[in-house]
């Protein structure tokens, strides 16, 4: 199986809206991820996507699994006194759920912010207490829990733990 990474682009929506528009795929994700996810939402957040990462906001790549569309992972650098920090979101579509892609991926992910901006120290993750898996992810990739946050996520009109994942570069291997 043949893993790659590469910046999303307009030919990516139809996929991407099919693979998004999923419930348990949106069940922990921030709200400002659409549900139902139409194509029209994938070309917006692909040219939002180009935008933020010419300003130097962020950085998405799209999960290629043998050169098919498998999921996004983004990076979102932060500014003021934590500039040295980024947050890294995740997710991949449920068919590909379970065999390893993600911690593969974002690990590959995380070296590539890494390396391409040197002012990053540390990245972290933040997850709803529901979702071991990505946990689990996220620990494979070479993050370790820092935090729980006790009920500082608001989801579904329900209160809910976020736990707090990070690295920094001198630990990153």
């Amino acid at each position: 199986m043949e893993i790659l990474l590469r910046p999303l682009c307009i030919q990516d929506a139809a996929p991407l809206a099919k693979m998004a528009d999923n419930e348990n795929v949106y069940r922990y994700l921030r709200d400002r991820f659409p549900s139902p996810y139409l194509p029209e939402h994938a070309l917006s957040f692909i040219q939002c996507c180009r935008e933020n990462e010419e300003d130097g906001m962020s950085m998405v790549r799209g999960v290629l699994v043998n050169h098919k569309l498998a999921g996004v992972m983004e990076s979102m650098f932060h500014i003021d006194i934590d500039s040295r920090n980024a947050e890294i979101g995740y997710w991949l579509g449920q068919q590909y759920w379970g065999q390893g892609i993600a911690a593969k991926a974002l690990h590959r992910f995380c070296t590539e912010v890494f390396s391409t901006h040197p002012e990053i120290w540390r990245l972290s993750a933040s997850i709803l207490a529901p979702n071991t898996a990505s946990m689990r992810v996220a620990e494979k990739a070479g993050f370790h829990e820092e935090a729980v946050l006790r009920q500082a996520a608001y989801k579904r009109e329900t209160l809910m733990d976020l736990h707090i994942f990070a690295v920094l570069r001198n630990q990153w291997r």
